[in-house]
């Protein structure tokens, strides 16, 4: 698929201004990879870091290193396959009768999750030592304020929809929401589809393989938002697809799952278009302090790939500024500037390169 694609969620319900009559809990929280890391203690522990994920079905999760640490009782672990594509083997425990809280809110959960998350750390720049997911998201209305980083959590009787809020109706399936929705391919009619509205994912958009192929949208060249995975969460055949972060930070969100339904209102500030990389290559951070920015991949027929950056590169230093010295998100964000000209210094093996990059849009 070429060119360009409208995305919109269908059912969008306009709604009577109201005003909530208890005051809300109110959280800060971090924008990393377009996902929101909030503090989270665990049994009265100094606060760690999970990620607020929307797509995590089944309950919260510690991850193990973090529960090795608090040194927490763990059940035998069974090995469980997750992820997208080829995705990854880890071994599944519970640890009994955990109380996470959100700043002053608790919940008390007879059997948690813990399961290895140092895979996802480096796609992120930071360590992440836990999700907080569909249990937590079932028992309050949460607002996710990506401006302001501030999380507000509601009981559910005391929400009210706000003033120039948009209703749409969700589904909870398996734990996951989803909504109805359609997708314009430029210069063709709307396809109905179904999405996943998942915090959890920094993209904008991900059609599933099946979706893809129906519709003929594999071009010659592929698309970013079309996977070609024929395995693993991507090649489902219900629902069609994922809408991500990079879309959602562009809203005030309320996830509302004890009335089943989502609400939207638009951020302040002029209207950004929805460009996650101008280059063609994906970063990831390594290390002890993931401060070694390495690329994990190449795209073709893109700028990186035309000046000769593989994968498995370690960028070392930006235009004579290093590397290390800059928050994944950030590098990643240098890359988003269309026409944009940097020096690379690349150490691939022993060899070190200096290589010319200059950004284009990619769609």
């Amino acid at each position: 698929m070429t060119g360009t694609v409208s995305l919109s969620i269908a059912g969008l319900i306009a709604t009577a201004p109201s005003i909530a009559t208890t005051a809300p809990l109110e959280v800060p929280f971090e924008i990393t990879s377009n996902k929101p890391f909030v503090q989270v203690t665990i049994n009265g522990s100094t606060p760690r870091w999970f990620i607020l994920d929307t797509g995590c079905s089944g309950g919260s999760v510690i991850a193990r290193r973090c529960a090795d640490e608090l040194k927490l009782e763990l059940s035998e672990p069974v090995s469980t396959h997750l992820g997208a594509g080829a995705g990854v083997s880890v071994g599944v425990a519970t640890t009994p009768d955990v109380t996470l809280s959100l700043a002053s809110d608790t919940m008390s959960v007879p059997a948690l999750r813990v399961f290895p998350l140092d895979h996802v750390s480096p796609y992120e720049g930071r360590r992440v030592e836990g999700l907080l997911g569909e249990d937590f998201m079932r028992g309050h209305v949460v607002t996710i304020d990506y401006a302001r980083q501030t999380l507000r959590v509601f009981e559910p009787a005391s929400f009210q929809v706000p003033a120039g809020g948009v209703t749409i109706p969700i589904r909870l399936e398996y734990g996951l929401v989803v909504a109805r929705g359609s997708i314009t391919p430029a210069g063709q009619t709307p396809i109905p589809c179904r999405f996943i509205i998942d915090t959890g994912v920094r993209t904008t958009l991900v059609l599933f393989h099946p979706f893809s192929l129906a519709h003929h949208l594999l071009g010659p060249q592929g698309s970013g938002m079309c996977s070609r995975d024929t395995a693993g969460v991507f090649a489902d055949r219900d629902p069609d697809g994922i809408v991500g972060g990079e879309l959602l930070r562009h809203y005030r969100v309320t996830f509302d799952y004890p009335h089943q339904r989502l609400i939207l209102e638009p951020a302040a500030g002029p209207e950004v278009a929805f460009d996650y990389d101008m280059s063609g290559m994906f970063l990831v951070g390594e290390g002890d302090d993931f401060s070694r920015v390495t690329i994990k991949s190449v795209a073709d027929h893109t700028p990186a790939r035309e000046a000769g950056l593989e994968r498995g590169d370690e960028i070392v230093a930006i235009d004579g500024r290093p590397a290390g010295g800059f928050k994944l998100d950030e590098v990643r964000g240098m890359f988003r500037k269309p026409g944009a000209a940097y020096r690379l210094d690349v150490k691939r093996g022993d060899t070190r390169l200096q290589i010319r990059l200059t950004t284009r849009r990619l769609v």
